[in-house]
């Protein structure tokens, strides 16, 4: 099964980012975002459900790439930030188009859970295909090469259709370090996973096992499919979303500053938030 499966490339939104007079690259952000059954359990000591938390993350981050102080980090970039929302169940859905962050929709779409089971494997496949549509469209307006394409995908774990020894993760990875795999021009692009404080909960009450047959967490499983680098767990807490906001904040900062910030420096930036976590409450 190729990626082209999992995204139907003749199904895909109208993109409506145009091109400006500055000729300015544009830097592609998309939020993957669990909407399946689990996302509506509240499990003993949380005094919300995941799915009202992602509510609420959504509403403060889009608020930060809307408007800000003066002077703030992304002032003279937010007109460049093209911005999407993928939610995803059973399949992928679009649940918010490419839209400039400048012109985003204050407070977005609410989410609402499905009653079905995980496809985190067929949505990162679809998002990967999302990225690359965007991409083309910056190829046909022909503007400067885009940023350093970024997923931040908040989930609680429990894929059902992915796992660590499965071809599909493979095909995944390599579609990961290049959107256009032989091409003249390849293009890295960064996927970062964030397990929501109920995930590990969630994770052990839908019985996720690994190929030996193990029990393990949302996050554990992640981490064996991803890399740790790229895998952070939310801390129960107040603030617990309020540390994603902030290195989301910062990673779309760094990377639409026109610095071309590697790879790496945004892995250590991840490090840094993982080592400072909020503290449980």
């Amino acid at each position: 099964m190729t990626l082209d499966d999992h995204f139907d490339a003749t199904e895909f939104i109208n993109v409506p980012i145009q091109p400006d007079e500055t000729g300015q690259p544009r830097y592609p952000f998309v939020f993957l975002i669990d909407i399946s059954e689990s996302t509506t359990v509240l499990p003993p000591g949380s005094d919300k459900t995941d799915i009202e938390a992602l509510n609420e993350f959504l509403g403060d981050i889009f608020g930060v790439l809307h408007s800000g102080p003066p002077d703030d980090e992304l002032e003279k970039h937010r007109p460049f930030i093209d911005v999407a929302i993928v939610t995803y169940a059973d399949k992928a859905y679009e649940h918010m188009p490419w839209t400039r962050a400048d012109e985003l929709n204050l407070p977005p779409q609410h989410l609402s859970a499905l009653p079905k089971t995980t496809a985190m494997g067929h949505a990162l496949a679809y998002s990967i295909g999302y990225i690359r549509k965007i991409q083309q469209h910056y190829t046909r307006q022909k503007l400067p090469k885009s940023g350093i394409p970024i997923i931040f995908h908040v989930t609680d774990g429990g894929a059902k259709d992915i796992g660590p020894e499965q071809a599909q993760l493979l095909e995944l990875r390599a579609n990961i370090d290049t959107l256009n795999p032989g091409g003249e021009r390849p293009t890295r692009m960064l996927i970062y996973h964030f397990v929501t404080p109920n995930g590990y909960r969630i994770s052990q009450q839908d019985d996720v096992r690994d190929e030996t047959g193990k029990q393990v967490t949302g996050e554990e499983l992640l981490v064996r499919m991803f890399g740790r680098n790229h895998v952070m767990a939310l801390q129960h807490g107040a603030d617990s979303f309020g540390t994603l906001v902030r290195f989301i904040t910062k990673t779309i900062s760094r990377v639409s500053q026109g610095k071309t910030p590697t790879a790496e420096m945004l892995d250590r930036l991840m490090d840094t938030f993982k080592a400072n976590p909020p503290t449980p409450q």
